[in-house]
């Protein structure tokens, strides 16, 4: 009986201490705050009348690409005046690109990158990748010295995972011209599998599904806090045996996170179906986000003639 206790308390212990860890390193910022604290902590290194280009920014998809390229190239312009650097423009990095028969948008070899820096005079490039792990996205960003190829410097941050992130992946595209129709449907966000995925996780620590598949920050902290006490209390009271209100307190916990769990689980990341109408195909929609997603959607038109 002592050693099926002390199995027990082991076993509780350790799935408390591996949730905390999960919370630990599940730490996720927005994407506008990673792509603002990489170009702050990278522009630090750079000296006074250097030049840097931001080459490319690797994504699943090439509007994504474009995104982070773009933004990138604002936040570093943003940081220039304070420590003196200058940052090539996009038209002559495309320029170059053009000529070098390559796509800032694709995946690009290292010498490759060298010469782009070279023909645009950048003493450092700046290269990165944003990648999908399930909820959330990796964003990572390094700076390459061009004479030399040697990594100078590097940033990596969790992304959540937002509607803009969805639409400039092609999760949410938007509907055909003139057609009034939904801009997300009720299973945009989330496979089956993935929820599946997420109650499992949870049923077994507490919140670490939703944190770890869907990224959900608040079902996540909604769960773990009755999950941490609950947990134990239920446990430590069947091995006690003589103090029933404990067992109890605990079960109740125990057994309102689990409900929740199931509903999050099935509900979180669907949309009700919001239609609207598209632009036609010969003007361009700009979306700009802001802190808590879409800021402003503008329209624009070139003319080539």
């Amino acid at each position: 009986m002592r050693e099926t206790k002390v199995f027990a308390v082991a076993i509780i212990v350790t799935l408390t201490l591996a949730l905390g860890q999960e919370m630990a390193h599940g730490q996720q910022i927005s994407r506008t705050a990673a792509i603002q604290e990489a170009a702050t902590r990278l522009s630090a290194g750079f000296e006074s009348g250097t030049r840097i280009a931001v080459v490319s920014m690797q994504a699943d998809a090439v509007r994504m690409s474009d995104y982070l390229i773009n933004e990138m190239i604002a936040a570093f312009v943003a940081m220039q005046g304070r420590y003196g650097f200058s940052v090539v423009d996009r038209a002559q990095l495309e320029l170059t690109a053009r000529e070098l028969d390559f796509s800032m948008s694709g995946e690009v070899d290292d010498a490759t990158q060298q010469l782009v820096g070279r023909r645009v005079g950048a003493q450092f490039i700046v290269t990165g990748a944003f990648e999908s792990l399930g909820g959330f996205f990796r964003l990572r960003v390094q700076v390459i010295e061009v004479e030399t190829a040697v990594i100078r410097d590097a940033y990596t941050a969790s992304v959540q995972n937002d509607d803009v992130i969805a639409y400039l992946r092609g999760i949410a595209p938007l509907p055909r011209p003139g057609f009034a129709s939904p801009a997300f449907t009720t299973h945009n966000r989330f496979t089956g599998g993935q929820r599946w995925e997420t109650f499992g996780l949870n049923l077994l620590l507490g919140g670490f599904g939703s944190l770890l598949v869907m990224g959900d920050m608040t079902g996540a902290a909604v769960q773990m806090i009755p999950w941490i006490v609950g947990f134990p209390l239920f446990f430590a009271g069947l091995i006690i045996g003589d103090i029933p209100a404990i067992t109890i307190a605990g079960g109740v916990l125990w057994a309102g996170q689990n409900v929740y769990n199931v509903i999050r689980s099935a509900t979180f990341g669907r949309r009700t179906r919001t239609a609207f109408a598209a632009a036609p195909e010969a003007w361009n929609i700009v979306i700009t986000p802001g802190k808590n997603g879409i800021e402003q959607v503008s329209l624009s038109r070139i003319i080539r003639f």
